[in-house]
């Protein structure tokens, strides 16, 4: 009996919200209307064609052929039946129809037995009524493609009308509210004069020459003038010349348009000094419409805008805080890689001659120095108050430059063989000793040692230089590589500025090394400079850093051996770590100094064997699964025998806050991974005349 019908998905509160912004309930009958049910009563062969808007309690006729009445209850209404449809009702048979059972239009006079309704919707989809036909015989064979064709295009003619008309009333709406304030400004501008010396705001008049022809008492304040400075002054004698433009486009506007205009502007104060204000102008004109001056009412805006520029700064300071942390992490792929050159050497050299004491030794002591490195490197990575700040705190001593040097090459040596470099060293004589952190002053030599060797083609030539220059010592680095464009030396130096053009090879990095190279130096109270001949002239690279004001003896690069400190008696230990190859490779070297080892990799693990096993000390890793460290740890404590136990946590969270909260658990001693071994054989020396 129906076509196309859905369930729908709008609400009638939506429906009706939607009806009553077409303002045509109860309108008057217009002829556009009338024109199309006749149209449709024609076309479609029927005594009767409605258009139809359904209410809420009711069904109201904008057009009508055939009815004779406007409206009609709800509870009689076939259309309401439409609304649930797609598009279309279409109902050949009231009398077969269940809906319609009982309906007195369809059981009694005027006795409707057929009807056809096309939906009228909005288009999102609401439907707000009907164009309909009504028979009072049955159609059995419903409506003909003809006939649904021109039901749906009269329809659509319909909905048209309706959209023009609510074009209409919206503009005269909103015409009749544009009536109303120019109503409202010229009586307010008839009220001007009674009310501007009581004004809260700046309140300024000009002729149509804009001059100053009234101002009140808050605007001379504002400004800091006597009212007899301002009257007959130019307006745009008070106006900040920044602001000139913007003020007389604004008078323009509002002289052409004959409204009122909102400006913001800079108004130049009797001291000098320039306030922000809002200005909103209002156009007087004559009887006879020519222009006689403008009002405005002037707003002081200084403190909002400088609040504006506040925040703007703090935007900027943000940026450039997250800008200097993400600087910061970027250093980590680049000088991470630095020290793992040698040391995979060193692996290399133990697998080709690892039955070679000496040449073990000399490895070992080499790979021990460059995991320290490493680990400073980390350390420094993770401290996140240096990210936030853009500061990295130096571990100053007195140290011996030569021996730093020797250091830095021994790290930038891989990078330089693979390039079939020849490296050249001239060294100054005798000790130069700088107040300085040795690993950063490494850092920065083996920086630009390897920035020499990428950018220099196979087979070049690198020669790095030491001399003393009065006060202070100067370090030089030359290659005969691809050298550095004029227009590049000015930012060579900034963070991920790389040279790219006249390369033949690609170049991996983040251009971070020498913008490190240069803020590790500066903070050593350093400069470094950068010089080439131009593309293809080799570059040179010279630091400066100051002398020490007082020699002394370079601590020992190379680690006391872990084996001379080793304990006289064997201890017992326990090593808790979730990390499998960690735990076991701690209690092999453990097990290589003498002692007695046992692993666990999770904390109930540890509890269970710690009762068997009786340690005397304990290294724990605090994040294990089931059982953290420090629960762990409080739980080792209670167990008979073990309550004096020595308890090392040994994990990746290295800060204060850690150690005290290792502390706190009961840990004797908190060390940060990787622990270097020399630390552990102090902490069990310590141990071992008391368990002896």
């Amino acid at each position: 009996m129906s076509e196309n019908c859905v369930s729908h998905t709008w609400t009638e509160e939506e429906r009706l919200a939607a009806l009553k912004k077409y303002a045509i309930l109860d309108t008057s009958p217009e002829q556009a209307f009338d024109d199309i049910v006749r149209l449709a009563a024609q076309l479609l062969d029927a005594p009767i064609a409605v258009v139809n808007l359904i209410d809420a309690d009711r069904q109201w006729f904008k057009a009508e052929i055939g009815l004779g009445v406007r409206e009609m209850p709800l509870g009689d209404s076939f259309c309401k039946f439409a609304l649930l449809e797609t598009d279309r009702l279409v109902v050949t048979d009231t009398h077969d129809d269940p809906r319609f059972a009982g309906n007195p239009l369809a059981f009694g006079p005027p006795g409707l037995r057929f009807y056809a309704g096309e939906v009228l919707k909005t288009a999102d989809g609401l439907p707000l009524g009907t164009l309909c036909i009504i028979d009072t015989k049955p159609r059995p064979q419903g409506l003909t493609a003809l006939q649904a064709f021109a039901l749906q295009t009269l329809a659509r003619q319909v909905w048209n009308q309706l959209e023009l008309r609510k074009i209409v009333h919206d503009q005269e709406a909103l015409l009749a509210q544009q009536r109303r304030m120019q109503a409202e400004l010229k009586l307010a501008h008839d009220r001007f004069e009674n009310i501007v010396s009581q004004a809260a705001t700046g309140v300024v008049q000009i002729d149509a020459e804009g001059r100053l022809t009234l101002v009140n008492r808050k605007f001379c304040d504002m400004l800091g003038y006597d009212k007899a400075d301002l009257l007959g002054l130019d307006l745009l004698a008070i106006t900040a010349s920044a602001s000139v433009e913007t003020t007389i486009d604004a008078l323009r506007q509002a002289i052409a348009e004959n409204e009122g205009a909102i400006v913001q502007k800079q108004y130049r104060k009797k001291d000098g000094s320039l306030l922000w204000a809002t200005s909103s102008l209002s156009v007087m004109r004559g009887p006879d419409g020519e222009y006689q001056g403008s009002v405005a009412m002037v707003v002081d805006i200084t403190q909002s805008r400088l609040a504006e520029q506040s925040l703007r700064q703090l935007a900027a300071d943000l940026a450039e805080a997250d800008q200097r942390k993400s600087e910061f992490l970027a250093t980590l792929a680049h000088e991470l890689r630095n020290p793992l050159a040698p040391i995979s050497s060193g692996l290399s050299l133990l697998r080709l001659g690892g039955d070679n004491a000496a040449s073990v030794a000399k490895v070992r002591a080499m790979m021990e120095r460059q995991v320290a490195q490493m680990v400073r490197l980390i350390d420094d990575l993770l401290d996140v108050a240096r990210i936030s700040v853009g500061k990295i705190h130096l571990k100053k001593s007195l140290v011996e430059l030569n021996t730093i040097i020797a250091s830095a090459v021994e790290t930038s040596q891989p990078f330089i063989e693979q390039g079939g470099h020849k490296l050249k060293l001239a060294l100054a004589n005798g000790e130069i000793i700088l107040d300085a952190d040795a690993t950063r002053i490494a850092q920065v030599i083996s920086n630009l040692l390897n920035n020499a060797a990428k950018y220099t083609p196979p087979g070049g030539h690198i020669d790095l230089a030491v001399r003393r220059a009065g006060a202070n010592v100067l370090i030089s680095v030359d290659d005969d590589g691809l050298g550095v464009p004029a227009e590049s030396l000015s930012s060579i130096f900034d963070m991920f500025s790389q040279v790219r053009h006249n390369l033949g090879r690609a170049q991996g990095g983040l251009g971070v090394g020498l913008s490190l190279v240069r803020r590790l130096v500066e903070m050593h109270g350093g400069t470094v400079s950068a010089a080439s001949n131009g593309s293809g002239q080799g570059s040179s690279f010279t630091v400066c850093l100051p002398l020490a004001h007082c020699p002394a003896v370079t601590p020992p690069l190379l680690p006391v051996d872990a084996a001379d400190a080793a304990p006289g008696r064997q201890l017992r230990l326990l090593v808790a770590d979730d990390n499998v190859d960690a735990a076991e490779m701690l209690a092999a070297m453990l097990a290589l100094q003498g002692h007695v080892t046992c692993t666990a990799h999770t904390g109930r693990d540890a509890l269970a064997i710690a009762r068997e096993f009786g340690p005397d000390a304990a290294f724990l890793d605090i994040g294990m699964p089931d059982m953290n460290g420090y629960e762990t740890a409080a739980a080792l404590r209670t167990i008979t025998g073990l309550e004096t136990i020595m308890l090392v946590a040994l994990t990746g969270w290295g800060d204060e806050r850690d150690r005290a909260r290792a502390k706190a658990a009961g840990f004797d001693h908190h060390l940060t991974k990787p622990a270097d071994l020399d630390a552990i054989e102090q902490l069990l020396h310590s141990l071992a005349p008391a368990a002896s």
